[in-house]
């Protein structure tokens, strides 16, 4: 059997959010669920956000890949 090392996230309609750690077929394991709550703001301070990390941390980024281990 393999170790469970794969998180996978779900995103279902009304804003649900689950979370399992996956082994085999029918052997995954809920971790979370949670629901999301809809935020009264404006999508471009996302993108501003956005914008503004990817020049902080876009080379960064680019040389190194999104780390996806460790946390």
């Amino acid at each position: 059997m393999e170790p469970r090392d794969t998180l996978t996230f779900g995103l279902a309609p009304g804003g649900e959010i689950v979370v399992w750690m996956m082994n085999q077929v029918g052997n995954e394991v809920e971790l979370a669920r949670l629901q999301a709550n809809e935020m009264d703001r404006n999508p471009d301070i996302y993108r501003a956000n956005t914008r503004e990390y990817l020049e902080e941390h876009g080379e960064y980024l680019k040389e190194h890949g999104i780390p996806l281990t460790g946390w």
